[in-house]
């Protein structure tokens, strides 16, 4: 799984380093996929993955 330490900044405010949105939807995306991952003792399929990643991580436009 890929860490924070392993993320490029786009800035620094003081000594905290600062990520884009995008950054961290992806982070939260590999998250999400190694906890299904270690939580179902690998028995779900690639696909499955992604789609549970997918339709998590779908804006909601239903209401615009």
């Amino acid at each position: 799984m890929t860490g924070l330490k392993d993320i490029k900044p786009v800035a620094t405010l003081g000594r905290n380093p600062l990520y884009s949105a995008e950054q961290m939807q992806e982070y939260a995306k590999e998250c999400v996929r190694e906890a299904i991952i270690l939580n179902s003792g690998g028995a779900v399929s690639d696909d499955m993955i992604k789609r549970a990643i997918d339709s998590v991580f779908t804006e909601d436009t239903k209401n615009d």
